[in-house]
């Protein structure tokens, strides 16, 4: 008798198990997606793009923001590389900075599911650590010089940029590691908003 009244308490502990798993799963199904963007510099939940003409041309060449209705698939992510989107590193929630080499129009919007897309602000690209508690007293080099390291997207060209840093803005490079995309500089204090242009 014992037997079978435990088996009946596991039985009746299965089935309460496998009803809250249930709900739990079904209830999931059903929850609005989660379009925060979660940058080092903050989150935020962008309104789905209305896209203006200008906007989107004036774009063309840039790195964006660019947020998608769902999951982009490998396939996904080929048909937009051969229409001009380039995607290249991951943010949650279903967005990427991308590198935009055509101008977005509505129809590629619906055909790729683009939720939204936005320039990649300065104020994005600048880390915390600056623009929160300011420069370090160990990263000063003397005569108002700072050392900075600067991190590129991937489709940056390390070797170009630190051309254009020396030439740009007097930078004296003190080391860059191209596989990582990072250049090491001595700059101006107040170049760091240049950098982040």
């Amino acid at each position: 008798f014992d037997g079978w009244q435990g088996n009946m308490r596991i039985a009746r502990d299965i089935i309460a198990a496998t009803v809250i798993l249930s709900v739990l799963v079904v209830g999931n199904l059903f929850a609005a997606p989660d379009y925060r963007v979660m940058l080092k510099t903050g989150d935020f939940t962008p309104e789905r793009t209305r896209l203006s003409v200008s906007a989107a041309a004036s774009a063309v060449g840039d790195h964006i923001l660019i947020q998608f209705e769902g999951p982009v698939s490998p396939s996904d992510r080929e048909r937009l590389a051969s229409n001009g989107i380039q995607l290249l590193e991951y943010i949650p929630h279903y967005t990427y900075t991308a590198r935009l080499q055509t101008t977005v129009t509505p129809s590629l919007m619906s055909d790729f599911g683009i939720r939204w897309l936005d320039r990649l602000q300065p104020g994005q690209k600048l880390s915390p650590m600056i623009t929160e508690s300011g420069i370090g007293p160990w990263a000063y080099r003397g005569d108002d010089r700072v050392e900075f390291l600067v991190v590129l997207h991937e489709d940056e060209n390390t070797q170009a940029w630190s051309e254009r840093f020396e030439t740009d803005l007097s930078a004296e490079i003190i080391g860059y590691l191209p596989e990582y995309g990072m250049i090491e500089m001595i700059v101006d204090e107040m170049m760091y908003f240049r950098l982040s242009e």
